[in-house]
This record gives C-alpha cells, structure tokens and sequence, in this order.
C-alpha cells in the first residue's frame, strides 16, 4: 500500500515487536470483548417499549461499548508502559 516490500515490513516489524506486546494484545481483545458483552446483555435486558426500545438499547450499547473500550485501551496502554518501557532501536 504504502509502496514497503514485505520482507522489510515483517524485518521491522520483529525488530520492534515482543513477546510482551503479544500478549497484552491478546489481553485487550479478551478485555474488550468481555466488556461488549457485558454492555450489550444488560441494554438488551433492560430494553421496554418494543421495536424502538430495542432500538434504543442497541445504540446505547453501541456507544457505551466504544467510550468502555476507549478509556480500557487507554489505560491498558499506560500500565503497559509504565511496567514494560518499549525498546528504542
């Protein structure tokens, strides 16, 4: 896309990539799929008023979702920081 050869992406990718960074990844995602789950099962159950209200309760869980996940990935990220420094070079 960028005009970058395979190879010299993979190359640098491995440079600046660890194992840490893999599974703090891997934790987010298990993070963030609990809390969407979590949202939208209690929206969904505390939808009333028929088809708008389930409506309602999808767009709501929709952008609760987002704002949890955004705040999490932000936190998330500074702990990871804070205890694992990224390695320059």
């Amino acid at each position: 896309m960028n005009g970058v050869v395979p190879g010299s992406f993979w190359q640098s990718f491995g440079a600046f990539a660890s194992s840490t960074d893999l599974y703090f990844s891997l934790g987010k995602a298990v993070v963030f799929g609990i809390l969407v789950v979590v949202i939208a099962g209690l929206r969904g159950l505390e939808a009333k008023g028929g088809p708008r209200g389930v409506a309602d309760a999808v767009n709501a869980s929709v952008v609760l979702s987002f704002v949890a996940i955004f705040i999490t990935n932000l936190l998330i990220t500074q702990l990871q920081s804070m205890f694992f420094p990224g390695q320059v070079g």
